[in-house]
């Protein structure tokens, strides 16, 4: 009911307008012509044309509306299709993504896994070869012994006195060995030659030995005597001097 009263409205907006407009200038002026009244017939004539353009004019903005409204029907539901599409694919593009993180991630874990037995491995032979090679378990042990000391007038007047401190320096090992290596100390020293109370030593009881200085600190120890070995129960001593109080820590280490 209320589409046919707006139809009826439409129309009614049509016949007041074209009344008033072209058939009102065209009775107007055909009377003007006759100069006499137009007859009642032709006015209502003229209505009756009047209506039915109206009704018509009426249909075509009806038409019209329709067209319009279908347009925008038809583009809302393309603009639609397309949002759908565009979600569709990318609710497809998220799922490939997590898909191609969750490989990824299964890989690095299948390769973590590799690499920590890969590891295991290496260590295992490493244990293995430790074992079987006696060096790794060679423990060393150095420690200087102050024994003396010796206080000379300065060398020059109103000096300090020069005061020299003696050490004796044992070196032991824990295993059997033939002796040689460096000895290094934290302190500056002028170490003897090596004196190896070896009981295989040629003498009987005491083994000969060089020591080569290679700084202040350091010096390159071997064993001339080639009948002696070094084992837990004959340490070596070292006789040393220098003007430090302390030289330790010293660190005594087999040659590669």
């Amino acid at each position: 009911m209320g589409n046919h009263l707006l139809f009826l409205g439409n129309v009614s907006a049509h016949l007041v307008a074209l009344m008033s407009g072209i058939a009102s200038f065209i009775l107007a002026t055909v009377s003007a012509v006759k100069k006499k009244p137009v007859v009642a017939k032709w006015f209502w004539v003229a209505g009756a044309i009047c209506l039915v353009a109206a009704c018509d004019g009426a249909w075509q903005d009806e038409h019209r509306n329709s067209q319009v409204m279908a347009q925008e029907k038809s583009s809302i539901a393309s603009d639609y299709g397309r949002c759908q599409s565009n979600a569709q694919i990318e609710a497809a593009y998220m799922r490939g993504l997590e898909q191609s993180n969750l490989n990824q991630r299964q890989t690095v874990d299948e390769q973590r896994k590799q690499n920590m037995n890969q590891q295991n491995a290496v260590n295992n032979c490493v244990v293995s070869l430790g074992k079987m090679n006696p060096l790794i378990n060679t423990k060393i042990g150095a420690v200087a012994i102050q024994v003396a000391t010796e206080t000379k007038p300065p060398a020059i007047r109103f000096g300090s006195p020069i005061v020299t401190y003696y050490y004796a320096i044992v070196l032991s090992a824990n295993r059997r060995l033939n002796f040689s290596g460096r000895l290094k100390c934290a302190g500056s020293f002028k170490a003897n030659a090596p004196q190896v109370t070896l009981k295989e030593a040629s003498n009987g009881f005491f083994g000969s030995g060089n020591a080569a200085p290679v700084s202040d600190r350091e010096y390159i120890l071997t064993n001339s005597d080639t009948g002696g070995v070094w084992d837990s129960t004959d340490p070596v001593y070292i006789v040393a001097s220098s003007s430090n109080a302390d030289i330790n820590p010293c660190i005594f280490t087999l040659p590669q």
